[in-house]
């Protein structure tokens, strides 16, 4: 038995030795190395990033026992030579120690896709269109032992057909480099068919760096221009060459991706090239092909999404504009001019509109003539002198007397007025007095209504343009479904139903743009109106953070106040206390009651303080003629004692006078100013009534759009989790299209519910200021902190209320952990 366990012992030791032994040399004879070579058509850094992305992907998915190697010395650059890539591509192929080949660009994906054989596994990565190059295509794979291709599938005859309903055209130029078109011989041919099937004439135009004056030149003529990708041609140059076309006012399209209509080019329908998306592709590949399997066998399609895409900035350049229902589809680069006339801030738009106010022009003019008034009381008060001129003719019985005048005489002379006291005119003077500080308050009261018109105008601005940003975000949303869809149909999972109800959502999707713009639009005019500008001039808002920058808005230092119900409370009762202390429609009719107050005292004082007033005159008679106009000399011995008056007369005299009995009018004045005060006392506890209560229901709509914007936050951002969550399982099939459709509109609710509580805020703050009387607080920072202290007083004043300080804390979906559901990331 003992010698049987110690064999079983000795069989048990060797299996475990075979054992190990195997699985090393398994492991062994599966570790592989794949050395790459890469041939490019241009050293750049969009193909360096390419290859640094495809490491990563390639790191990610191949385990550690195998390894992808890229080496320097097997990287071959053509540097735009036909030759150069030929030499290098045979090169390749020739070194044992490269195992595989990889072009980049599509010259060298071209020349490498010419080849009849393959002694090595071969990836051409970047061909512009297989079917139109006449490429083998088998099932969608090359069907070419050790060959395999990425098919970007660039419809030549879609893009000219898009291109000609922006604008048409009967010639078009195609700008392309002399290195594409050596490259690629038969491309020049295929394009002029596509064309002509269009019934357009195509007219090539070779550009490099060594002839790009002479492109210039050709295309002076050109009714439309097509430019490939200009790969060898410095970005400064080709920069040249938009900036020419333009200058021209000649549309243009770009082949392939959006960056060139970033830098100028009027339109392309081309999304720009996903490195990210190409550089796994080429590492699934290489994944594919270290595990044993055939270049032959992989897929080649590699479509391009369609996308058109405008440079609004070009259009106004070159006098071509989009139609509107080709706007809200495209993605609009420059969409507002870079120069306009305005450019305008909050703080802008509301010293305009106090500058422009027609109304308040108008009122000004009515305190001026209020001044004048002022001045007409207090001349009552000043010395009047006045001049005249008098003429006299006297009967001849008459004019012969010694006594009295010639029959003609002519007198000038003046008279002197001054009313030294008047208790009327004094009173007048300070009723004239308070009726100005009460145009005053109106102009206030006229001042704070332009302000909330203005910043209430401009935030709907704001609020439009980010409504119609929403909208185009949701626009972009419904294009990715339907792509989604699409995908589904190809791969079987789905209907063609389903493709044709997101064709629906991206109807809609648009009309709501197009509704959008409308809205943003009509905000634009209104806010035009408010500023006496042109109502279309057009004008373009600063981006900056109200809340800081224009409103010293905070928070933290107010929430202790009003995060609870007893604080609020009071906080209400002090704001109220703000509104009768501030509002110009309380100040206005104080003024009132004391112009009523001062007609009432001089009612009374008017039989016991006199009227005193100053009276003198001063006259010469300069001419008398006709008869009498030579007196006789007084005969002695009167003439020793009377004498004939001189030509000079004047006077001087002091009245003061008291009235004794007026018929009862002082009695009457009395009562009437007495009936005048009550009234106004009444009339201001209404209107206190009255301000009270808009103060209080505005606060109430501060604390509800307040309250809101946290929630439709946190809602915008669940609701966002959600449509992806929900997206990746439609993708997958695991839910309907219903289900999408309702995640998406409830996103799309969820978004403009968040804009809406953030504008409705401010404006209800606004509304709130100008309940109080005042915007000081809110927009001067040093009575913002007077504003500060006098709520602190008012506190302190009412001890039945305590001031709460908490810690803050956000639940966001960053923070809380979210229904799970059981779908994969795609």
């Amino acid at each position: 038995m003992e010698a049987i366990m110690k064999i079983s012992s000795k069989r048990i030791d060797s299996c475990l030795i075979l054992l190990i032994f195997t699985l090393f040399t398994v492991s062994a004879i599966r570790a592989e190395t794949l050395n790459v070579g890469v041939i490019t058509d241009v050293q750049s850094e969009r193909m360096a990033d390419l290859l640094v992305r495809t490491r990563k992907e390639i790191k990610n998915l191949i385990s550690e026992t195998d390894e992808i190697v890229f080496s320097p010395e097997h990287h071959k650059i053509a540097s735009f030579d036909h030759k150069t890539t030929v030499d290098a591509i045979e090169g390749l192929f020739r070194d044992p120690d490269v195992d595989v080949i990889l072009c980049l660009g599509p010259v060298a994906s071209h020349l490498l896709a010419q080849r009849e054989k393959y002694a090595k596994p071969a990836f051409a990565v970047h061909i512009i269109n297989a079917k139109m190059l006449g490429l083998p295509l088998h099932d969608g794979t090359s069907g070419v032992e050790n060959f395999c291709y990425i098919d970007m599938a660039i419809d030549i005859g879609r893009h000219i057909d898009r291109f000609q309903e922006i604008s048409a055209f009967k010639n078009l130029h195609l700008v392309i480099s002399s290195f594409m078109l050596e490259g690629i011989p038969r491309l020049t041919e295929s394009l002029t068919s596509i064309a002509a099937e269009r019934d357009v004439e195509l007219t090539i135009v070779e550009a490099d760096k060594n002839s790009i004056e002479k492109a210039f030149q050709q295309l002076d003529a050109a009714e439309a221009i097509y430019l490939a990708p200009l790969i060898d041609i410095a970005a400064e140059q080709r920069d040249q060459l938009i900036a020419h076309i333009n200058s021209k006012k000649i549309p243009s399209m770009n082949m392939l991706g959006q960056q060139p209509v970033e830098r100028g080019v009027f339109v392309s329908i081309t999304t720009e090239f996903d490195t990210q998306k190409l550089a796994r592709r080429i590492a699934i590949n290489l994944q594919r092909l270290l595990a044993g399997e055939n270049p032959a066998s992989f897929q080649t399609g590699f479509p391009q999404s369609e996308r058109l895409t405008i440079n609004m900035q070009t259009a106004r350049e070159i006098g071509i504009f989009p139609t509107w229902e080709q706007m809200t589809d495209a993605v609009l680069i420059n969409e507002e001019p870079e120069v306009r006339e305005k450019k305008i801030s909050l703080t802008e738009v509301i010293h305009t509109a106090l500058q422009r106010n027609l109304q308040l022009i108008a009122k000004r003019q009515e305190l001026n003539s209020g001044e004048q008034k002022i001045e007409r009381a207090r001349a009552q008060l000043r010395p009047k002198l006045s001049a005249f001129g008098r003429q006299s003719v006297l009967d001849n019985d008459r004019a012969e007397s010694i006594l009295t005048p010639a029959q003609y005489s002519t007198i000038i002379g003046s008279d002197l007025q001054y009313v030294i006291y008047n208790e009327p005119a004094r009173a007048n003077i300070d009723i004239q007095k308070l009726f100005q500080a009460a145009r005053k308050e109106e102009e206030r009261a006229l001042l704070l209504d332009i302000i909330r018109d203005a910043a209430i105008a401009y935030l709907n601005v704001l609020k439009a343009k980010t409504l119609q940003t929403i909208q185009h975000d949701n626009l972009e949303v419904t294009r990715t479904n339907l792509e989604i869809a699409r995908l589904r149909e190809q791969i079987g999972s789905s209907a063609p139903a389903e493709v044709y109800r997101w064709e629906i959502q991206m109807a809609s999707s648009r009309q709501a743009i197009i509704d959008a713009t409308a809205r943003r639009k009509k905000a634009e005019l209104a806010l035009n109106q408010i500023l006496s500008a042109s109502q279309e001039e057009e004008f373009s808002t600063v981006d900056q953070d109200i809340f800081s920058e224009v409103f010293f808005l905070d928070y933290q230092r107010i929430a202790p106040y009003v995060d609870n119900a007893n604080g609020y409370r009071s906080f209400r009762d002090f704001l109220v206390n703000e509104t009768f202390f501030f509002a110009p429609e309380i100040q206005q009719l104080n003024r009132a009651v004391e112009a009523s107050d001062r007609l009432y005292n001089s009612a009374r004082r008017r039989y016991s303080q006199p009227t005193i007033a100053l009276q003198g005159n001063f006259s010469r008679t300069i001419r008398e003629t006709g008869v009498g106009d030579t007196k006789p000399a007084m005969p002695a011995p009167f003439n020793s004692v009377f004498r004939y008056p001189d030509k000079n007369d004047w006077s001087i005299g002091l009245n003061v006078s008291i009235p004794l009995y007026e018929g009862g009018d002082r009695k009457a004045a009395i009562k009437e100013a007495e009936a005048s005060a009550n009234k106004l006392a009444a009339d201001k506890l209404q209107l206190m009534q009255k301000l009270e209560l808009n103060t209080r229901t505005s606060l109430e709509d501060v604390r509800a759009s307040f309250s809101s914007i946290k929630l439709s936050k946190t809602r915008s951002e669940y609701a966002a989790k959600v449509l992806q969550m929900v997206q990746n399982a439609y993708s997958q099939g695991l839910i309907s299209i219903l289900d999408l459709i309702d995640a998406q509109n409830a996103a799309l609710i969820a978004n403009e519910a968040s804009a809406n509580a953030i504008f409705a805020f401010l404006s209800d703050f606004i509304r709130v200021s100008r309940a109080v009387g005042t915007f000081e607080f809110i927009l001067d920072q040093r009575s913002n902190e007077c504003w500060y202290e006098r709520l602190q007083e008012f506190y302190q004043n009412n001890p039945q209320v305590r001031i709460i300080k908490r810690k803050q804390y956000e639940k966001t979906p960053e923070n809380v952990e979210p229904a799970t559901m059981p779908i994969k990331e795609p």
